[in-house]
Parts: structure tokens; sequence; C-alpha cells
């Protein structure tokens, strides 16, 4: 049986920082830079490699909906904001330039896509209860 653990959520919160991080960044070296270029080049490539991000964050998106519900969501996405809002407030955090603010609010979606392919690997860890969508009746 598989046993969730710390490392299995950072498995998962770098897993999503990939995703969001190579859709788009502002390095300029992501999949949104790469397609928005003046050149027509590779374009089923750009097309099926798009395909693949869209499918990715579908099925990313509906896990986090199904495990953690719309209150769950802004639950999480209040608490990541107090996180950045605390880390801004100490001066742990600069969000003066773009580059920066960017990057920040690429790394709190991330981080929410983590949490919420998280989410149910943790409540049966925590109170032991699985969640199920699909019943057999015979």
């Amino acid at each position: 049986m598989f046993v969730f653990s710390p490392l299995s959520f950072l498995v998962r919160w770098v897993l999503s920082m990939f995703l969001v991080f190579s859709t788009y960044n502002p390095t300029g070296y992501s999949y949104y830079h790469w397609i928005t270029a003046a050149a027509d080049d590779h374009l089923p490539l750009k097309m099926f490699i798009g395909c693949l991000l869209a499918i990715t964050y579908a099925v990313f998106g509906m896990t986090m909906w199904r495990a953690m519900g719309p209150f769950g969501i802004a639950a999480a996405v209040a608490w990541l904001t107090t996180v950045v809002w605390i880390l801004v407030e100490y001066d742990l955090l600069s969000l003066e330039s773009t580059h920066a603010m960017t990057t920040t609010v690429c790394t709190v979606f991330a981080t929410l896509l983590s949490f919420g392919v998280s989410t149910s690997h943790f409540k049966v860890r925590l109170i032991g209860q699985t969640e199920s969508n699909y019943v057999e009746y015979y």
C-alpha cells in the first residue's frame, strides 16, 4: 500500500513547479514564450506539447477540485496569500520587480496544485478514510 509522506508531497510539489514554470516563467524560457515567438517552425511539436500541458492541468485541476472543493481551495489560497504577506512584511521577500512578483505568483499556484493532488492522500493518512468517486454494483 502507498504511504503518504513528506517526501511524496515534495515530489508532487516539484512536479507542480515544473508544470507551472515550464508553462510560463519570467526568464523567457517557457512554453508561452516558445509559442509566441515570431517563428512558425515546429508547429506540430508546439501543439503536441500544448495538448500535453492542457491535459496535465486538467488532471491536476479536477483532482484538486474533487479533493478540496471550492471552500478548501479558497482556504488554501487565503493561507498561501498570508504566507506571502508575512514574508513581505518581514522583508524576507521583495515584490518590487515584475520578475519577483511573477515568480511568487507562479510558486503560489504550483504550491496550490501540489496541495490539491496531495489532499486525498493526506486525508487517508490523517483520518484513515478513503475517497471513491465510482462504485460498482453487482
